[in-house]
């Protein structure tokens, strides 16, 4: 490290250790594992509350797209059986009565 930066950042790391020790003689931490446990609790549930209405239109556009997905497939699925089953004697019902060409 140059001696031209040595000089700022010791005197920044000096000036940092005396204001922070007047400010934890006025304010002090309590470091236990108690507090610990409820602060992370508390962003937690913090987090959960301001994701809440995301999550909540997530909901509703899979529920959305479920939907429509299950319709995709049950019309396919009645299509399969109407050309299948039904269309065929239609036909063949049409031809007889002259109706087919």
């Amino acid at each position: 490290m140059k001696s031209s930066t040595r000089k700022p950042l010791c005197w920044a790391v000096l000036r940092a250790q005396r204001n922070g020790r007047l400010f934890l003689n006025q304010k002090p931490v309590r470091m236990t594992w108690r507090d610990a446990a409820n602060e992370l609790l508390r962003q937690y549930e913090e987090c959960i509350s301001l994701n809440a209405d995301k999550r909540k239109k997530k909901g509703e556009l899979v529920r959305f797209m479920d939907h429509c997905i299950r319709m995709a497939f049950c019309s396919v699925a009645a299509g399969w059986v109407l050309a299948h089953y039904y269309l065929p004697p239609l036909r063949r019902v049409s031809f007889a009565m002259g109706f087919g060409s």
